[in-house]
C-alpha cells in the first residue's frame, strides 16, 4: 500500500477541500485515484502537533480555531474529521489519523476513536449522527503523536536546565521564583514560567526552539525564520535542554 501525508488539515488542506461548495475539490479526487494512493494520513505531521478534533467537527459557526504546531498561528478547522472521511470516500483510500501526544489525553483520544466508529446509541455515535453520519467511519489505523523518534518534536518533551529537570504543574499559583516548575497550556501550546525573561532560543540542528516571552511565556517550535538564530537574552534560558518524559 502507498500513502501520503496530509501534511496540513487547514487552508482547505493544500486544495484537498472545495469549501464553498462543501465537498472534496473534484480535481484532486481525479488525480489521487488516477496516482493509486491507497492510505490519507490525517490531520498531517508537525503542524497538527496541536490539533483539537472536538474544535473541528459540527457546524462550521460552532467550530474553533486551531494553534498550528510549527508556528503558532491561528488557523481554521473547517476540514475536521467529517470532511476528511468524506474526502477519504471520493478517493477510495484508507484513513489514517495521527492523534496529537502534545495535548491530548487518553480519554480524548478514545473520545476521537469513539466518535470516528462507535455506532448510534453511544454518546460520541449519537453526536456523529447529529453532525450528519450516522454510519461509523470503521477507521483501523491510529498513530499516536507525530514522528516521537525526532529531535526536531520538542512540544511534548520535559525541559530541563543542566542536570536540573523542571517539574510540569496544574498552575503556578503558588510557585516560587526558584521553583523548577512550569505549567503547559495544551490549547495553545505554551508553557508559563515564573522567572524567565528570554527572547528566542535555538535549539539543536533540526532548528527546534523555544520563544520566551517577558511574561515567562514560552512557545514550543520549529525554526523556520532567521529571527530564531538570536540566543537567550537569560543565560539561563540558553541552557534548555529537552528529555522525553
Amino acid at each position: 500500500m502507498t500513502g501520503v501525508n496530509g501534511a496540513k488539515w487547514y487552508d482547505d488542506a493544500y486544495g484537498m477541500w472545495d469549501s464553498e461548495h462543501n465537498r472534496p475539490a473534484p480535481g484532486i479526487v481525479g488525480k489521487i485515484k488516477q496516482s493509486g494512493i491507497g492510505m490519507i494520513r490525517y490531520p498531517g505531521g508537525t503542524s497538527s502537533n496541536l490539533f483539537n478534533w472536538k474544535g473541528a467537527i459540527g457546524p462550521l459557526e460552532d467550530r474553533t480555531r486551531q494553534v498550528e504546531g510549527k508556528q503558532g498561528a491561528t488557523v481554521d478547522s473547517r476540514f475536521g474529521p467529517d470532511e476528511y472521511m468524506a474526502f477519504i470516500r471520493q478517493v477510495g483510500a484508507a484513513p489514517e489519523i495521527m492523534a496529537p501526544f502534545a495535548n491530548s489525553t487518553p480519554e480524548e483520544i478514545a473520545d476521537w476513536v469513539a466518535y470516528m466508529n462507535a455506532p448510534q446509541g453511544t454518546k460520541w455515535g449519537d453526536l456523529r449522527a447529529e453532525n450528519g453520519h450516522p454510519e461509523p467511519y470503521g477507521v483501523r489505523y491510529w498513530e499516536i503523536g507525530n514522528e516521537l523518534f525526532g529531535k526536531h518534536q520538542r512540544y511534548w518533551m520535559t525541559i530541563r536546565l543542566g542536570d536540573t529537570t523542571w517539574r510540569e504543574v496544574a498552575n503556578l499559583t503558588s510557585a516560587g521564583a526558584d521553583d523548577r516548575v512550569y505549567a503547559f497550556d495544551p490549547r495553545s501550546g505554551t508553557s508559563h514560567f515564573g522567572d524567565l525573561t528570554a527572547q528566542i532560543h535555538e535549539h539543536g540542528k533540526e532548528g527546534a526552539y523555544v520563544a520566551v516571552s517577558e511574561g515567562g511565556a514560552l512557545f514550543f517550535g520549529k525554526n523556520r525564520g532567521a529571527e530564531a538564530s538570536s540566543r537567550a537574552a537569560s543565560s539561563t534560558a540558553a541552557d534548555m535542554s529537552w528529555t522525553a518524559k
